[in-house]
């Protein structure tokens, strides 16, 4: 962990707003072996490629709750109640799907039959 201290800022006409009554700003940066790791991962060819079948695979959901469910926030707090109601939401997205997922076969069954 690396904190760094910005004696600029006692010089600077926006300190008030940037750093308010605290006269110094600190910017601590967690960047251990692993995070570098993974960021230069994530740069190369192969890292993009599996990012991008990642963002196919995992990011719609997220959409769906946000847009179509509108979940945009937690109502509890805590950890453990956070938890039990991400895991609610996330079973109701699944619901839903194998809900529309059974309405699709039965109408093309229906379709099929006529």
């Amino acid at each position: 962990m690396h904190q760094y201290y910005c004696n600029d800022c006692l010089k600077c006409s926006d300190q008030e707003k940037c750093v308010g009554k605290n006269r110094v700003r600190v910017i601590t940066d967690y960047g251990d072996v692993l995070t570098k790791q993974m960021a230069l991962k994530m740069e190369s060819t192969n890292g993009k490629l599996e990012f991008a079948k990642r963002k196919e695979a995992v990011e719609w959901p997220f959409g769906n709750i946000k847009q179509n469910l509108k979940y945009i926030e937690f109502i509890t707090r805590g950890i453990v109640q956070t938890n039990t109601e991400k895991n609610l939401i996330n079973t109701v997205h699944n619901i839903k799907r194998i809900h529309n997922e059974i309405h699709k076969q039965i109408n093309t069954n229906n379709i099929s039959n006529t």
